[in-house]
C-alpha cells in the first residue's frame, strides 16, 4: 500500500499549480495524471441520467463509476488550484471545473 500511496502522491504533485497564465499546461498535466490513475471517466463521458427505481444494475454501476471519478478528479484538481483563484473555476461537483473559457474541462475524444 505504501508504494501505491507514494505513486499517487508523486502523480498528483506533478501537476503544476494553476496560476492563471498556465491553464493549457495545467490541463494537459491533469488529464495525463487522471488518465494514468484511471480516474478520467467523468472527463470523457457525460454524467449519466439520474437513477430511478427502474434503473438496471449496469446503469447503477455506471453512475457509481462516474460519481467516483468526478469526486476524485475534483479533489485532485482542487489540490493544484490556489484558494485565491479557485472560486473562478469551481462549480457544483456534478458539473465539474470550468476552464478560462467558462466551459467544463473535458478530455478530447478521438474519432
Amino acid at each position: 500500500m505504501f508504494v501505491l500511496a507514494s505513486s499517487i502522491s508523486a502523480n498528483v504533485n506533478n501537476i503544476p499549480v494553476l496560476n492563471g497564465t498556465n491553464f493549457k499546461k495545467w490541463k494537459e498535466h491533469v488529464i495525463i495524471v487522471l488518465g494514468c490513475m484511471d480516474l478520467d471517466f467523468a472527463l470523457r463521458e457525460d454524467r449519466p441520467s439520474d437513477l430511478t427505481s427502474a434503473s438496471t444494475a449496469e446503469q447503477r454501476s455506471t453512475m457509481e463509476k462516474w460519481e467516483r471519478s468526478n469526486r476524485m478528479s475534483l479533489m485532485i484538481m482542487k489540490h493544484s488550484i490556489p484558494e485565491a483563484i479557485r472560486v473562478q473555476y469551481l462549480r457544483k461537483p456534478s458539473q465539474g471545473i470550468l476552464g478560462p473559457d467558462s466551459k467544463p474541462i473535458r478530455c478530447k475524444r478521438k474519432g
